[in-house]
């Protein structure tokens, strides 16, 4: 067992949930496991602990908001992990969109996972809700 599989285990058990989570994230996209069917992947992001789904999610994709390279992991991941498991992965989706809209830098990452997952009619909504088009320039 390496060193980071034992701080990720030593997270899991902590008494900060949160950073429990957070930790764990960050493992998981530093060194993936490999999970090319997403089995592992569904049921992490099933039970990432806390008693509301949405709290879970948001806030330890709130934790990962510095980490651009983990956020990429984690759409990359959620993005594959969608076509096998839609129903149970679009309020995951959208808790991850939420997070993430706190972040203007994120907005590529946004609008290709809701691309990727969310129903067409929800990504145009998704778009004219969020000031993300107006801040958009054209180039001269």
């Amino acid at each position: 067992m390496s060193g980071a599989d034992r701080a990720a285990g030593r997270a899991a058990g902590s008494t900060k949930p949160h950073s429990a989570r957070v930790t764990v994230a960050k493992r998981c996209s530093a060194l993936p496991i490999a999970d090319p069917e997403g089995v592992l992947l569904v049921q992490l992001l099933a039970r990432l602990g806390s008693a509301l789904p949405d709290e879970r999610i948001g806030d330890t994709v709130a934790g990962l908001l510095a980490d651009r390279r983990a956020l990429v992991a984690l759409v990359d991941r959620l993005c594959s992990a969608v076509p096998r498991g839609r129903q149970r992965l679009i309020p995951v989706v959208h808790a991850v969109i939420a997070a993430l809209a706190a972040d203007h830098l994120t907005t590529a990452l946004q609008v290709r996972l809701a691309a990727h997952s969310l129903p067409w009619a929800e990504v145009g909504n998704l778009l004219e809700a969020r000031p993300m088009i107006t801040t958009c320039r054209p180039m001269r």
